[in-house]
């Protein structure tokens, strides 16, 4: 097993989830308490974490359709190579 800072975040969802939970304390405890941030820049923010957002969507459809067309080249080579046993049968 890998030491615990070097796996991967998403290797579990209650890694992913106690991950979730302390950056949500640590960037509260330094945005709300420590440094403070005006509305303007607030609204800075949205955009950024929002923009971030959007690209992590992307890239998780991106990936659910490489899964999905790998699933179906090897289905259809499956039924290729059934087909052409069935033709070219002695």
């Amino acid at each position: 097993m890998e030491p615990f800072l070097i796996m991967r975040i998403s290797s579990s969802p209650l890694v992913l989830f106690l991950t979730l939970l302390a950056m949500t304390l640590i960037l509260h405890v330094v945005f709300v308490w420590l440094w403070p941030l005006r509305d303007v820049t607030l609204k800075y923010v949205d955009y950024v974490w929002l923009s971030v957002a959007a690209i992590g969507a992307f890239a998780a459809s991106a990936k659910g359709g490489q899964f999905i067309a790998a699933n179906q080249l090897n289905r259809f080579h499956m039924t290729f190579c059934v087909a052409t046993s069935k033709v070219f049968a002695p």
